[in-house]
């Protein structure tokens, strides 16, 4: 019973060591993410202020063309029957 226990208190340090040790590792880790995300988030707000206007601008000039576009394809259905008929007289 002894040796059974001994066993199991064996594994169960090893276990607790091995747990240890992956937390050291991730440690160090989690600070330098965390200036990261904190020296990255104002470059990525930044980045987005720049490019909001350029989007809406963008999006603007596209309503206007795909308006002016619709506006020609409509006014040749229209235009040109009447035009084919003052033709033909």
């Amino acid at each position: 019973m002894h040796r059974g226990l001994l066993k199991i208190l064996i594994l169960f340090k090893q276990q607790l060591q091995l747990v240890q040790a992956q937390v050291h590792q991730q440690a160090p880790r989690q600070p330098v993410q965390v200036h990261r995300q904190a020296v990255l988030q104002p470059v990525q707000v930044h980045r987005q202020a720049v490019l909001q206007p350029v989007q809406v601008h963008q999006q603007a000039v596209l309503q206007v063309v795909q308006a002016r576009v619709h506006q020609q394809q409509w006014g040749n259905e229209v235009i040109t029957p009447w035009y084919n008929m003052w033709s033909e007289c």
